[in-house]
């Protein structure tokens, strides 16, 4: 969905929802959206300063959780994530890199 300046309208998430959703606790949530936001990631912030994530937040934190889950160091991971999904200064992911797995068969035309 799109608003009359042609910018993303995304609906916002607490904290304990994104966190349902990912299978981790709030505090770890919350810890590495802290960790993501040291390093440069802008989660959106409403008028008291509470963190929402929208839905753009949502695959990167969840490929932070896998590279975690495959033991990727937390600052590799960290890092890894704000590089696969750059932000504009108003925290637009511009062009998140896509990993595409490709498999190729092995076909014999010869019958």
């Amino acid at each position: 969905m799109e608003n009359d300046n042609h910018e993303e309208i995304q609906n916002a998430y607490w904290a304990k929802d994104i966190a349902q959703l990912l299978d981790i606790s709030t505090s770890n949530l919350r810890r590495w959206s802290i960790d993501l936001e040291n390093v440069g990631y802008r989660f959106y912030r409403d008028e008291h300063n509470r963190r929402a994530y929208l839905e753009k937040d949502i695959m990167p934190l969840k490929k932070l959780k896998e590279f975690l889950g495959n033991s990727m160091s937390k600052n590799d991971a960290v890092n890894a994530v704000v590089t696969m999904f750059p932000q504009d200064k108003n925290g637009v992911i511009t062009h998140p890199l896509i990993m595409i797995t490709c498999v190729y068969l092995s076909v014999d035309y010869r019958k």
